[in-house]
């Protein structure tokens, strides 16, 4: 029995090892390969992304840190769209002081109104108040130089006389009083004026700053230069930019002209040729669309076509047909001269 046992765990222990072994030597799952260029007799069948035609970069106008972005990659814009805000630091400290200049100069000038307003009325009592001495100094002097006519003549009592010169003489102080009161009223009146006149004439200049100081904070505004679609865009907000990034934003300003960027197999290469007519299908679409080669740029090869439809639009994936021009035949070697 202990032989038979020992037999039995050998057994077992050898088919332990030929599992493991035989584990360790089957072959692995292939990983996927890539799918390659589908040739069904001379036509080719190959995908690749719908890229625009026409692309406009769109520089950063200013330095600066970029305060907003008002659209993502692959949104739509407008003509004259904002889709940008940068902030510059010394723009934005012109503008906060000239803005304060103007906002001062206008309080003066409401200042010197309000100022002007009270002048004036005071420059109309004070003359009221002059006009109502003059007249009662007229009178007073009038009969003043009566009882000095009646004096002269003995037709009148001393103490007469003396009161009238009394009231005379007082008038007349007050008479000048008024006189000068009124003035200096009017003096006011005017010195106000040409102080207004001074302060609107330096508003008219500190508003030519300020505007200058708007338009250049302004350029700090990027708004987009056509219709089209925000194809890439550069930057984060808090970032710094500058102009010497031409490509902040790129656009594509025609949507309806299209191109399928291809990368196919060397080997047929050399059977694609720029002019070539082309066949386009997309998902989106159930009617194949016409299209043709227009570049081999290195090994890519670029076809053009028209989208039938605004729901066609750079992104998406296409399965393009193109017909391949028959191989070359070799040349045959040139024999050599005796």
């Amino acid at each position: 029995m202990l032989i038979g046992g020992i037999a039995i765990f050998l057994a077992g222990g050898t088919g332990v090892v030929a599992w493991w072994r035989g584990q360790l030597q089957a072959p692995k799952d292939p990983k996927p390969q890539p799918q390659q260029t589908q040739i069904t007799g001379n036509d080719i069948q190959l995908s690749g992304q719908i890229q625009p035609q026409e692309l406009i970069p769109v520089a950063a106008p200013i330095e600066g840190i970029i305060d907003e972005l008002f659209v993502e990659a692959g949104g739509e814009v407008y003509e004259g769209q904002l889709i940008a805000r940068i902030r510059n630091g010394k723009l934005d400290s012109v503008l906060e002081s000239a803005t304060a200049e103007v906002e001062k100069l206008k309080a003066r000038i409401t200042t010197l109104e309000g100022s002007i307003i009270a002048a004036r009325l005071e420059s109309s009592r004070a003359g009221a108040e002059a006009s109502r001495v003059k007249a009662e100094f007229d009178r007073i002097d009038r009969t003043f130089q009566r009882q000095q006519m009646l004096l002269r003549e003995g037709a009148t009592p001393r103490l007469a006389y003396e009161k009238a010169e009394r009231e005379y003489k007082q008038m007349r102080g007050e008479y000048d009083n008024s006189n000068e009161a009124a003035k200096v009223a009017d003096d006011r009146v005017m010195s106000l004026n040409r102080d207004l006149d001074a302060a609107k004439k330096l508003l008219e200049g500190r508003n030519d700053d300020l505007e200058n100081a708007r338009q250049e904070s302004g350029q700090g505004e990027l708004k987009s230069p056509s219709d089209g679609l925000v194809i890439s865009r550069k930057g984060a907000p808090g970032e710094q930019i500058s102009p010497g990034v031409s490509d902040f934003f790129v656009l594509a300003t025609n949507l309806t002209a299209l191109q399928v960027v291809l990368d196919p197999d060397p080997t047929v290469l050399p059977r694609i040729k720029p002019g070539q007519i082309a066949g386009v299908r997309v998902a989106e679409s159930s009617d194949e669309i016409p299209g043709f080669v227009r570049e081999i740029k290195g090994t890519q090869v670029l076809v053009d076509f028209v989208a039938p439809e605004a729901n066609i639009k750079p992104g998406l994936t296409a399965q393009v047909r193109i017909g391949l021009l028959e191989p070359t035949p070799p040349q045959p070697p040139q024999q050599q001269k005796k």
